[in-house]
């Protein structure tokens, strides 16, 4: 299984997704486990942070 993140323009979890294969598109963010805790925080330079 293939875990990912979804990001809207702004870079912000919009949505997590188990998939059965590889997604190649530049607003999913391969992910190690399903971590919903992800949404709603900012994807930057590899790295997840709170929106301020």
């Amino acid at each position: 299984m293939f875990y990912y993140a979804q990001v809207d323009k702004s870079s912000i979890c919009i949505g997590v997704s188990q998939l059965s294969g590889v997604v190649t598109a530049d607003n999913m963010i391969l992910l190690e486990t399903y971590d919903v805790s992800l949404l709603g925080k900012r994807y930057n330079n590899g790295a997840w942070g709170e929106v301020v």
